[in-house]
């Protein structure tokens, strides 16, 4: 999910799959972590984004 062009194969969201990636790597430049889950409702992804103090 975090590598430079994922895509979900069949999922019709538009994109370059570059995002989460960005993402990760500024995280792991500041030392932070990255949780994710899926909701319970079923229905998309939820992230959770920390950076120590």
């Amino acid at each position: 999910m975090f590598e430079r062009f994922y895509r979900i194969i069949g999922n019709k969201t538009t994109g370059s799959g570059l995002g989460l990636s960005i993402v990760a790597q500024i995280v792991k430049l500041h030392h932070g972590e990255i949780k994710f889950r899926t909701p319970a409702s079923g229905q998309g992804t939820e992230f959770l984004i920390i950076f120590p103090k």
